[in-house]
């Protein structure tokens, strides 16, 4: 009778452990989007502390070499990725914090750029590239932002999230070119320019009528440190811990991540204007200025 019960008792235990995995609550889902259609991907997962092992959702392929997985005290934690899903080994954590690239929620057909996502937190932040003008939205977002120069969407719903978007390319100047009067080559270039411009301007007028709806008037926001992505912060603690400079080769070695993530968000800190990078026989110095 008592094996009888043991027994019971355990199947009860292993059937609820799933039950729990569903429970989990994804928290401040933050999409930060690059110019070459990479995003970083960064989320918390709330846990109840119990949870020795969890599954979290995977949102898109990340990038090979690069997921950052750690707790509420920055330790990381072990995972892997099975049936598209993130399996961590929590080991009592009660928040995860998830951050990866992944460039396989992006594409751009026709110079126009889409990002498309089925997110499973009821927040959703969309911070789009520098001088990216908005095409389309799958729905009208809570909030318009800008945040040093990046058009930021905030979605408080869950499932299918889309916004189209390009960048704005600057101006550059060319000589002119001759051409013979009875060559008809500048008139089928100038139909082709209008072939694709005229929608381009339909749809700007479209979403400029949205935003006059749902947006007041930008302003800038301070830069807070703790809100910054992750890796930037790992860059920032790393230059404090060396007096406030260090060469790039050294914060590659240092912080263990691939060459084209640590330069892509030392760019990104330096047009925030948290960080300055100059050359110093040869290579890219990088020294910490002063913020609040």
């Amino acid at each position: 009778m008592k094996k009888l019960l043991f027994l019971l008792l355990l199947l009860i235990t292993v059937h609820c452990l799933p039950c729990a995995s569903q429970e989990i609550e994804i928290e401040n889902l933050i999409l930060l989007v690059f110019e070459d259609g990479f995003v970083e991907v960064s989320y918390l997962a709330k846990l109840t502390g119990e949870e020795i092992e969890v599954e979290l959702p995977l949102i898109g392929d990340p990038e090979e070499g690069f997921m950052i997985v750690t707790d509420e005290d920055g330790l990381l934690l072990n995972c892997e990725i099975e049936d598209e899903k993130i399996v961590v080994e929590s080991l009592g954590a009660e928040l995860v914090n998830v951050t990866y690239h992944t460039k396989m929620i992006t594409k751009m057909e026709a110079g126009i750029w889409t990002l498309n996502i089925t997110s499973p937190s009821s927040r959703t932040t969309i911070k789009l590239p520098k001088n990216s003008i908005i095409m389309g939205l799958s729905s009208i977002p809570t909030s318009i932002s800008k945040e040093n120069g990046r058009t930021v969407l905030i979605f408080d719903v869950k499932g299918i999230i889309w916004t189209s978007y390009v960048i704005e390319l600057k101006p550059t100047t060319s000589s002119p070119v001759k051409t013979s009067p009875s060559s008809s080559e500048p008139e089928t270039k100038e139909e082709g320019f209008f072939t694709w411009f005229v929608p381009v301007v339909a749809g700007m007028v479209f979403i400029s009528f949205l935003l006059i709806i749902s947006l007041k008037k930008p302003r800038k926001v301070p830069v807070k440190i703790e809100e910054l992505p992750y890796v930037d912060r790992l860059i920032i603690d790393e230059l404090r811990t060396r007096g406030g400079s260090a060469f790039q080769s050294e914060l590659i070695k240092a912080l263990d991540l691939p060459k084209t993530t640590v330069w892509r968000h030392l760019k990104g800190l330096e047009e925030e204007g948290l960080i300055e990078i100059k050359k110093i026989r040869g290579m890219n110095h990088v020294r910490l200025k002063e913020f609040k």
